[in-house]
C-alpha cells in the first residue's frame, strides 16, 4: 500500500462510507488504515466507529474479524481513555444487554478477553463499576474477574471477591453460577495451589450442582476445572 497520509484518509472515509460492517474485508482494510492514520484519532473523530465494530459480533463468521481490528484498537499506546469514551459503552451493551445470546458469547470471547489481555487493570476495574445488578452483569463480573486472575492482575481473592464468590455461586442463575467457578478454578499460574477457601468453595459448589440436568452446564463445569 502506498504510504501517503492523504491516500489512507480516502481509503478509510471510503470504506466507512461505501463498505458494510457485515462485509470481511472492511476489517482487514481498518486493521492496516488505523494505526497509519492514528487509532486515537479515528475514535476521536469518527464517533460511530465502535458501534459499527460491534457489529461483528452478531456471527460467527465476522467476529473473527472484528476480533482482530478491535486488538490493534486494544494494542495501541495510551488508548485508554479513548477507548473508555468510544468503546466501553458498546462492550458493555453487547457483553450483557444485548439480546442475542450469541452476541454476548462473542463479546466475551473475543473482545473481553483482548480487553484483560492487552490494556491496563484500569479497563477491567471500569467496565466492573458499570455493571447493574441484572443476571448477565453479574455473570459478566465474575467473567472479568477470572480474567484479572489468569492475567496476574488479581493474585488473591479478598475477603469481599470471596462473599461476592459466595453469593454467585448459589444463584438461581446457571450462568452466573458457572461464571463465580470458573473465577475459582482458572489462575495464571496452573501450579498454584488454591486456598482452602476456595477448595471448601468449590467442594461445595460441586454437591450442590450434581443434580443439576442440563447437558451444557455439565460441559461448561467440566472444562472450567
Amino acid at each position: 500500500m502506498v504510504n501517503s497520509p492523504q491516500v489512507d484518509r480516502e481509503l478509510l472515509e471510503n470504506s466507512l462510507r461505501c463498505l458494510s460492517w457485515k462485509t470481511k474485508a472492511k476489517y482487514s482494510l481498518l486493521a492496516v488504515i488505523l494505526p497509519r492514520i492514528g487509532v486515537i484519532k479515528i475514535l476521536e473523530n469518527k464517533p460511530n466507529f465502535g458501534s459499527g465494530l460491534s457489529e461483528s459480533l452478531s456471527t460467527n463468521y465476522m467476529a473473527p474479524a472484528g476480533a482482530s481490528l478491535y486488538k490493534v484498537i486494544v494494542k495501541t499506546a495510551n488508548v485508554l481513555e479513548s477507548w473508555k469514551k468510544h468503546i466501553l459503552p458498546h462492550l458493555l451493551h453487547s457483553l450483557c444487554h444485548d439480546k442475542s445470546s450469541l452476541v454476548r458469547t462473542n463479546a466475551k470471547n473475543h473482545w473481553l478477553r483482548l480487553t484483560q489481555a492487552y490494556l491496563p487493570k484500569e479497563a477491567s476495574i471500569s467496565l466492573i463499576e458499570n455493571l447493574c445488578p441484572c443476571d448477565q452483569c453479574s455473570a459478566s463480573h465474575f467473567a472479568i474477574l477470572k480474567g484479572l486472575r489468569t492475567n496476574g492482575y488479581l493474585h488473591e481473592l479478598t475477603k469481599n471477591h470471596v462473599n461476592s464468590l459466595k453469593d454467585g455461586l448459589n444463584h438461581s442463575s446457571s450462568d452466573v453460577r458457572l461464571s463465580a467457578f470458573a473465577v475459582i478454578c482458572q489462575v495464571r499460574k496452573k501450579g498454584m495451589m488454591p486456598t482452602n477457601e476456595e477448595l471448601n468453595l468449590a467442594k461445595n459448589f460441586i454437591i450442590d450442582n450434581l443434580s443439576v440436568d442440563e447437558p451444557s452446564f455439565r460441559q461448561v463445569g467440566i472444562s472450567v476445572s
